[in-house]
């Protein structure tokens, strides 16, 4: 008598798709020191970097964000014309440079002037005329490119984040679409040296910094002895070309479908050759379908690349075929799993922004209450999930300046050490989901780890 047997060609396995706990506790394990360090510094590094290139480049981005390109000649010349308006019935003559024109003043300099201006005296305004001179004067400066990088990158970060909460998840595909696509996309246009330079100088950075979070993270579902950040540290020294490789492998594969795909584009000028041009355009169209589908594979399986080689120490070529070959095994589960590092990153965010900001308002009005509150006023307020914003105040004396100057400082660090912990966050929740991913597709146990050479 035959005996028919069940085969099960694919089944989800709900046990596996549901282990958000081990997603959540990220939240924890981002906060420990060696992961807050990396963070921090590979987020200086960043920074640092990019003030530089601002500190060299012209600056001719306007104060709309990023999104809005560069600014027209007329434009800057209605910049220089609020400044004059602004300045010239403010500041007297005794207190105006004499190596500064009226005429060719920038909005920096007129910055720079004002406050000058009512440290000597030669200025009737009150604080709050002060402040509201130097809102209109910061409106009309041009922004660096790096600069209105930043702040688009942390205006459309705390957008996701609130949206996320607010559970607007049409609002939150468009932030993340503003994210991946339209910011990189208005960098290239603005312009695209700072885009090719600083896009590879990022890649160094955060790559390593990445590779050590990640290797660090890979032994937390693992268990056993955890590594010392200078193991992680050799770890990435010893393969930091796979860690910059990586990312760049499938975005030159795209480069050069594209290419293929723009060639009958060429040919369509040459008299003769643009009936094989039109014969090209039919095998250009899968091509380009073809670049797609890289590029796309390649967004969403990017942050599984670090991951990938901190845990199975593999080369760059090997990471983008496991990211890729999982997501497409596993579509169910990298979504589930996704969504739940989202939520995840949201949540530890607005656990620390809040704890931070509390601490620092707190300090601020007790120093507004009980010590100067003009310094208190200068240094402001934190909000979470809010970029910081810029403060005009004005305190006069030499001391008092000197120390809310120093609170400023206080602040910058504040803000320097949230954004090393999203850092920290991010990639110890891409290497957990990487490892819940393999062990789905591959049904690898959690705790096989390469061991350091």
């Amino acid at each position: 008598m035959e005996q028919h047997q069940r085969v099960t060609v694919d089944s989800v396995d709900w046990h596996q798709l549901i282990r958000f706990p081990a997603i959540l506790s990220s939240v924890a394990a981002a906060m420990r020191g060696s992961r807050l360090l990396v963070g921090l510094v590979t987020m200086l590094v960043v920074v640092t970097g990019g003030r530089v290139w601002d500190a060299f480049a012209p600056a001719r981005l306007s104060a709309f964000g990023l999104t809005a390109g560069p600014m027209s000649d007329m434009m800057l010349e209605s910049s220089q014309h609020t400044v004059r308006g602004v300045l010239i019935p403010l500041v007297t003559s005794q207190a105006w440079p004499s190596h500064i024109s009226p005429e060719t003043v920038t909005a920096n300099q007129g910055m720079d002037i004002l406050t000058a201006a009512m440290r000597s005296g030669h200025s009737d305004l009150n604080a709050e005329e002060y402040s509201r001179a130097m809102a209109i004067l910061d409106a009309a400066r041009p922004r660096g490119t790096y600069e209105s990088l930043h702040d688009q990158v942390a205006l459309t970060t705390s957008e996701l984040l609130q949206h996320v909460f607010a559970l607007q998840f049409a609002d939150v595909t468009e932030s993340a679409w503003t994210l991946l696509v339209r910011i990189p996309e208005s960098c290239w246009h603005a312009s695209r040296l700072f885009t090719a330079v600083f896009g590879l100088f990022s890649l160094v950075v955060i790559g390593s910094g990445a590779g050590i979070i990640a290797r660090l993270a890979a032994f937390d579902l693992a268990g056993g002895p955890q590594p010392s950040l200078q193991s992680a540290c050799r770890f990435v020294q010893l393969r930091r070309r796979h860690f910059l490789f990586a990312p760049l492998t499938p975005a030159l594969v795209a480069l050069l479908l594209w290419i293929l795909a723009a060639a009958p584009a060429l040919l369509m000028r040459v008299p003769g050759l643009d009936i094989l041009a039109a014969l090209w355009v039919a095998l250009a169209i899968p091509i380009a379908l073809l670049a797609c589908i890289v590029i796309g594979v390649l967004t969403l399986g990017a942050p599984l690349l670090a991951p990938s080689i901190a845990c199975d120490n593999c080369d760059g070529t090997e990471a983008v075929q496991r990211s890729g070959s999982y997501l497409i095994a596993r579509p169910v589960h990298a979504l589930c799993y996704a969504i739940a590092g989202l939520l995840t990153f949201a949540l530890g965010m607005l656990l620390v922004e809040f704890s931070l900001s509390w601490a620092f308002n707190s300090v601020i009005s007790l120093n507004g209450w009980i010590g100067n509150p003009e310094i208190a006023q200068v240094a402001g307020t934190m909000e979470p999930l809010h970029p910081m914003q810029s403060v005009f105040a004005f305190v006069p004396g030499f001391t008092a300046n000197l120390s809310a100057t120093i609170l400023l400082v206080w602040k910058s660090a504040m803000a320097m050490v949230i954004a090393g912990y999203a850092f920290a966050l991010l990639w110890t929740i891409s290497t957990r989901i990487y490892i819940l991913l393999r062990n789905a597709a591959d049904g690898e146990p959690m705790d096989e780890i390469a061991r350091d050479d």
